[in-house]
């Protein structure tokens, strides 16, 4: 992309979304670095518009309880990553589309709007989805090796994933970790079920649909895990014998 239409498309952009400015480096000495960073001024948060009229292509929603609001994805492959992100312990917020990323790479200036904004504890992390071929152009890569570098500087973690983040049946768990814990666990529930779990007796996923742990047993398993008191193998099938233990240490299903 020419410098020339890529500031006209970055002034278009900041002209419907009523971006703000939220780092402009004071010192351009010409060399590959990150010129600024634009993030959304209105209600709306995303810093560009998925879901729209007359928009080709198919694209990705659902109803997010970290966001509280509809996420919407460009990609199924991005799609596919906030599932992951919405069922993480570790990831207390994320944000699709957060921001304009405006850089120069080869003596050229260019601007990205990354995927997604994820934040884990008192950092925050920045994440594009590619397909493994389109990690590996050129180009990308890098873009990749740049923002890498240079965004950890301004306090941001920048991580390219591809579909292997994404791979079976990892990704099957979270949607059902998704589907089945979407209901808040009043703390009595939560305590009880963590005896059990104490106690050395089995704990499993049939044992929780047959009633081992009440009429609902099987969300409030998925609950707790959302939640992170409980953990399983995420890259395991999930099948009647999977047992559910304490989850002892920072595991993820992103990171």
């Amino acid at each position: 992309m020419s410098k020339g239409r890529s500031r006209r498309k970055a002034r278009a952009w900041n002209e419907i979304y009523s971006a703000a400015p939220w780092y402009t480096t004071s010192q351009d000495s010409g060399e590959d670095m990150i010129l600024r960073i634009w993030t959304p001024a209105g209600v709306d948060p995303r810093a560009r518009k998925v879901v729209h009229r007359g928009g080709g292509g198919r694209r990705y929603k659902f109803s997010s309880q970290k966001a509280g609001r509809m996420i919407h994805c460009d990609s199924s492959l991005e799609f596919d990553h906030c599932n992951l992100l919405e069922v993480d312990p570790l990831v207390s917020a994320y944000c699709e589309q957060p921001m304009q990323i405006h850089f120069r790479l080869n003596g050229e200036v260019h601007f990205h709007i990354p995927d997604s904004l994820a934040y884990r504890g008192d950092r925050a992390l920045v994440i594009e989805c590619k397909y493994q071929a389109e990690a590996e152009e050129p180009q990308i890569a890098a873009r990749t090796e740049l923002l890498s570098r240079c965004l950890p500087k301004l306090g941001l973690d920048y991580r390219l994933v591809t579909e292997e983040a994404m791979r079976q049946p990892r990704l099957q768990n979270a949607r059902d970790v998704r589907y089945f814990g979407r209901a808040p666990l009043d703390t009595i529930a939560r305590d009880h079920i963590l005896t059990i779990v104490d106690s050395g007796t089995p704990v499993t996923w049939g044992g929780a649909i047959t009633g081992q742990l009440g009429q609902r047993g099987r969300e409030a398993l998925c609950r707790m895990v959302r939640d992170g008191y409980l953990w399983f193998d995420i890259d395991g099938d999930l099948l009647p014998s999977t047992p559910f233990v304490r989850r002892t240490r920072e595991l993820s299903w992103t990171f």
